[in-house]
């Protein structure tokens, strides 16, 4: 469903499967403490592009300057965060119920049993 609705994708995809082992990940998800901290963390970035720029952050800024200049990629393994989606695959409009669980892995050592798993055709 997420590569054909939500990436529009045409042609084929594949989708792989793999275990993370998250114990040095900023946990936003299901760690209170994380969450606080990564939340004040993404506050403060987005203060500072706006008032360097005038204007409002983008996922992309945010990304960036944390990659770049927070140096997070050398103290941690990845960060778990959530998404709460909406469009045409939420059955309740404008109320995003639904959580999905994301990972960003920094640390290529955290992830083994990596492989494919399927293939999808969007014809």
């Amino acid at each position: 469903m997420w590569g054909h609705s939500s990436k529009k994708c045409t042609g084929a995809f594949e989708i792989y499967k793999a275990n993370i082992e998250t114990g040095n990940f900023l946990n936003t998800v299901f760690n209170e403490e994380h969450y606080n901290f990564y939340r004040s963390q993404i506050d403060k970035v987005g203060k500072h592009i706006y008032i360097k720029t005038g204007l409002k952050a983008t996922v992309e800024d945010i990304c960036e300057y944390i990659n770049e200049r927070a140096k997070w990629t050398d103290e941690l393994d990845g960060i778990i965060f959530q998404d709460l989606p909406t469009g045409d695959s939420i059955l309740i409009k404008k109320y995003p119920y639904r959580k999905r669980i994301q990972a960003v892995v920094y640390k290529l050592s955290c992830i083994n049993n990596f492989s494919f798993k399927d293939e999808y055709r969007t014809n």
